[in-house]
């Protein structure tokens, strides 16, 4: 972790101190949206990003944002059988929530190429890496909720077993986007991320815990 900061740090004073790099217009972004994990709810998520002009279509930056979502959910094997004098069970998936309270707050450096150009708008691609903060509630057990029948129709989290975790993940984003000019200085930006998550542990990089994609929206203002 100290390390990923470090390098970015050190990249940013580099070109920041360097002349060859200083011939084009810098910009800032704030921008909001829908977070969209895998297997959970959606969320919220917001970001704030410095973009420094190599040349007039490739930048560097960095960013941090803050996101939140809810539940993660699980599907529990579950077998019912009518008849306690018979081998017959019904067998189903009940799906429950395992996980809650999501939060993540990212610090990425990334890269930014302005690849097509026309009369409404600039397309872009985006590429980043970096270190995010995370945490959340997990269960380990799960009550029963029984119909009249003495049916399970569902599995609710056992609050007593809940247990704050907090995790130190290594992530790599994608992303496409479009930016449409609304005065000299003043942008529209619009641009959709996939990105993936490890802590080298129990969260693996391509799983479904690691997987998230968001929507944003927001505006970049030349500085």
């Amino acid at each position: 972790m100290f390390s990923i900061k470090k390098n970015g740090c050190l990249i940013l004073f580099v070109i920041l101190t360097n002349p060859i790099f200083s011939q084009n217009n810098n910009s800032i972004e704030l921008s909001g949206g829908v977070i969209f994990p895998m297997s959970s709810s959606d969320g919220f998520t917001g970001n704030f990003q410095f973009n420094y002009a190599i040349t007039e279509d490739f930048y560097l930056y960095l960013s941090t944002g803050y996101s939140e979502w809810n539940n993660f959910r699980i599907s529990i094997d579950y077998r019912y059988s009518e008849n306690e004098n018979t081998f017959y069970q019904q067998k189903r998936f009940i799906s429950s929530v395992s996980a809650d309270n999501h939060i993540n707050i990212p610090f990425y450096l990334g890269t930014k190429l302005n690849f097509r150009t026309n009369k409404l708008f600039t397309s872009f691609m985006n590429f980043e890496l970096g270190y995010s903060y995370f945490s959340f509630n997990s269960y380990n057990k799960w009550d029963p909720v029984y119909s009249n029948s003495g049916e399970v129709i569902n599995y609710i989290p056992d609050e007593i077993t809940k247990i704050k975790n907090k995790e130190h993940l290594f992530g790599i984003a994608i992303g496409l986007g479009a930016s449409i000019p609304m005065t000299k200085d003043l942008n529209l930006i619009i641009n959709y991320k996939v990105n993936t998550n490890t802590n080298f542990n129990n969260i693996a990089l391509l799983n479904m815990r690691g997987i998230r994609s968001t929507l944003i929206g927001g505006v970049n203002l030349i500085i």
